[in-house]
């Protein structure tokens, strides 16, 4: 029991001492842990900074995109304004070109026409160097004649300045000659200090005025000659026509004279002949004069067609009336007269008797070229803009020869033919319009085409 007490008390002794190692240690974790604690909360205190200085780097990141882009958009901007520097000075350039070497007179004036620029055209007008002119006031240059109508010029244009941009006058420069000079202006309002300008085109128009003078004394003397050949063509064939008439009138008149003198004979000498004598005297008398009344029918149709007037006419039933009328003429001469046109030829201007007689000479001729009978076609058709007629014949037809003349006057291929029917034709077709044509052939008949112009309403109707 003794032998156990100090054996006890030393392991007791070791137990204290294990307690206070253990409570040191105890310390020693709880100092640890503080100090874990401590570092866990630097380290979240660390990772939030760097978390903040990440963001903060992601904005900077950002900011600087967004700087590299305005620099971007600026030396875009920057090399755009350089580019339109250098073709504004380009185009000065161009225009200072053009200005300096163009061959009519420029100047820049203000309103009240103060000469602010000058071109060298404009120098050599003026014959004084071009720096010379400047500050000068253009209307110095003025004729003294046209000094005022300059003046209301520019206070015309200061009022209204799109009313008259161009003025014509006479220019008198102080070292040269005068001269007869054009001005056109444009006035542009600048945002600079000059403020509105004038721009004036100056031209020295004394040789086209000249020259354009010129022209018109010989077109006036062209038109001259060619109303006095005219007239000289117009006498000559009075001369022909009067030749004719007279030729054409003289074979009736003796042939009248002629059976006249028989019918006396008859009268003084009875026989039981005469009833029969006198009624073919009488005969051959009435063709005669018959033959006479055409001629002066054709010479008073020519007197008269320049001077018709013209009034609408439905050409159809115009043309429906006439064949009527002239359907007895071609029954009587064993032709067949057919008519192929609707009543919707549409309204044409015409002098109805007078074109009626121009139809009414084909016809005849028509009828004429048949003497064995056959068939007269009369046709019409009708286009956007005119009527197209024909008389068409199945005779003989005309020589290739004779249709380059058969519309001159007195030309005839016919015996005791006037020379006249056809030129009367043309002449009246001409003075409603229109134009005639003819196609032929021998052996195939004929056709003369009229084409008359339909009246505006009409045509567009």
């Amino acid at each position: 029991m003794e032998e156990s007490t100090p054996r006890l008390t030393q392991l007791l002794a070791e137990l204290a001492a294990l307690r206070q190692q253990v409570a040191s240690l105890s310390v020693q974790v709880q100092t640890q842990e503080a100090v874990l604690t401590t570092l866990q909360a630097s380290l979240v205190a660390r990772d939030v900074e760097l978390a903040r200085q990440h963001a903060t780097l992601a904005e900077l990141q950002d900011t600087l995109a967004e700087q590299g882009l305005e620099n971007a958009e600026l030396q875009q901007a920057l090399d755009e304004q350089v580019s339109m520097q250098q073709a504004v000075e380009a185009e000065r350039h161009q225009y200072q070109t053009l200005f300096d070497l163009a061959p009519d007179g420029y100047l820049v004036t203000n309103p009240v026409g103060a000469i602010q620029e000058a071109n060298p055209a404009a120098a050599r007008l003026f014959g004084m160097p071009a720096a010379h002119l400047l500050g000068k006031p253009l209307a110095g240059f003025v004729a003294r004649e046209d000094a005022p109508r300059f003046h209301t010029f520019l206070h015309t244009l200061a009022t209204a300045p799109f009313v008259a941009p161009v003025w014509m006058g006479c220019f008198q420069p102080p070292h040269r000659r005068a001269f007869l000079g054009e001005l056109t202006v444009a006035i542009r309002q600048e945002a600079t200090a000059h403020g509105q300008r004038y721009y004036w085109l100056l031209r020295d128009i004394t040789v086209r005025v000249e020259t354009e003078a010129a022209l018109r004394a010989a077109l006036a003397e062209q038109q001259r000659l060619e109303r006095e050949a005219q007239r000289a063509a117009h006498f000559a064939l009075l001369g022909r026509l009067a030749a004719g008439v007279s030729h054409e009138i003289r074979n009736p008149l003796g042939a009248v004279v002629l059976h006249v003198d028989l019918l006396e004979e008859v009268l003084q000498q009875p026989s039981p002949d005469s009833p029969d004598e006198v009624r073919d005297t009488l005969a051959e008398i009435k063709t005669n004069l018959a033959r006479m009344d055409d001629l002066v029918q054709d010479y008073l149709s020519l007197v008269r067609v320049a001077a018709i007037e013209r009034r609408p006419c439905d050409l159809g039933e115009a043309l429906q009336t006439w064949a009527t009328e002239w359907q007895t003429l071609a029954t009587v001469r064993g032709v067949r007269l057919c008519l192929d046109a609707g009543m919707a030829l549409g309204v044409v201007a015409v002098h109805a008797s007078t074109l009626r007689r121009a139809l009414l000479n084909l016809v005849q001729n028509a009828l004429d070229a048949m003497p064995q009978g056959g068939t007269l076609t009369l046709q019409g058709q009708r286009t956007t803009t005119a009527v197209h007629l024909q008389v068409q014949d199945t005779g003989s037809g005309i020589v290739a020869t004779a249709l380059a003349q058969i519309f001159e006057p007195l030309y005839t291929t016919k015996p005791g033919g006037t020379g006249l029917g056809l030129y009367i034709v043309q002449e009246i077709v001409a003075a409603h319009g229109g134009q005639i044509t003819v196609e032929s052939g021998e052996g195939r008949g004929t056709t003369f085409t009229l084409t008359l112009p339909l009246i505006l309403d009409e045509a567009s109707a």
